[in-house]
């Protein structure tokens, strides 16, 4: 690919915050495989982070090579979906293959196209064969579907083909509680599937549902959708939360927003088709705080070296701090 000399790449790293620490186990690795999401969910945070473009399969190939997988304890293959990469069977096995069959692999998705939404026990039949399809039931993979109360609303207009999210609040929630039953049915298919593919596939770590909701929210929100998950089974295959963050284009008209703060326990975020630069290369450059000489800022964009961009710690990403660099000295400066 061309360079372009006057748009040169930030070099170095921002030290990390001091009580910041790396788990005793290794780093947790979080790849943006996919920018983008079919979904409208009206409190998504990365809806204003910017992810770059998607990239080959050979840019995988590359990075994993530098990998010193003993330093890694996770890798989460997020987005955007990462259902919706092409190649993302194939990054699966490279993975493995790299890792030696060593390293868990979560996929983090909204389900919407491969989890389907038809209430009859056909609906768990073609789930089963949709993901066997993709080729990700495999050794060491574990899937996490988003089952937000706000995905409620996304998974209304996705079924009845409205592309975009309301703007008032009142309208959001309207369409949260007429998407609940979709919510309900795509969560009792995908574990269901979940259930029978963890019995066929050895290794493979099946899946759990990620149920978020505003705060104060979630016992309604339990009640009302999943009243069918018994606390047994609750404790076992969902993960839920509370409170939206302060980022994203419609949270920050909900209530009781919460402030984003830094984290004792590190995360590594690599965006593969993005970079940071000195000055902003195009319309889609998102300003990052830069503590350097003669900077108050970078741009993260498109990556035009093929370098890929890396950000340390979760709040760094939401709040947009400058504690990385590119993702190939990452490999080289953490994971080898």
């Amino acid at each position: 690919m061309e360079k372009i000399p006057e748009f040169k790449p930030v070099k170095g790293y921002v030290p990390v915050l001091e009580q910041a620490v790396l788990h005793p186990d290794g780093w947790e690795i979080v790849i943006f495989v996919f920018p983008v999401c079919e979904g409208t969910c009206a409190h998504c945070w990365s809806s204003e982070t910017y992810f770059g473009r998607t990239v080959g399969f050979d840019w995988y190939l590359n990075f994993f090579s530098k990998i010193n997988f003993s330093k890694i304890r996770e890798i989460r293959l997020s987005g955007g979906d990462p259902f919706l990469y092409k190649e993302l069977g194939n990054l699966i096995d490279l993975i493995n293959y790299s890792s030696g069959g060593k390293t868990k692999i979560t996929i983090l998705t909204a389900g919407l196209g491969f989890v389907s939404l038809n209430p009859n026990a056909s609906g768990v039949e073609n789930t089963i064969l949709n993901l066997k399809k993709i080729g990700v039931i495999k050794p060491q993979i574990s899937i996490h579907l988003s089952a937000d109360e706000n995905h409620a609303g996304s998974l209304f207009r996705y079924d009845n083909g409205i592309k975009k999210r309301p703007t008032s609040l009142e309208k959001i929630r309207e369409e949260n509680y007429q998407g609940f039953a979709l919510v309900e049915t795509q969560a009792k298919n995908f574990l269901k599937a979940m259930d029978i593919l963890s019995k066929e596939e050895k290794g493979f770590r099946g899946g759990k549902l990620k149920v978020h909701a505003e705060s104060g929210r979630l016992p309604e929100y339990r009640q009302r959708v999943f009243s069918w998950i018994n606390d047994a089974d609750w404790q076992e295959k969902v993960e839920s939360s509370e409170g939206l963050f302060n980022s994203g284009q419609a949270a920050k008209n909900f209530e009781n927003n919460i402030k984003i703060l830094p984290s004792p326990q590190l995360s590594l975020f690599i965006m593969p088709g993005a970079e940071f630069y000195y000055q902003p290369i195009s319309k889609h450059s998102q300003a990052y705080n830069f503590k350097g000489k003669g900077f108050s800022q970078v741009y993260l964009d498109n990556s035009k070296n093929n370098l890929g961009a890396a950000v340390i710690g979760f709040w760094n990403l939401l709040e947009k701090n400058f504690y990385g660099g590119n993702a190939l000295e990452v490999a080289k400066k953490y994971l080898r």
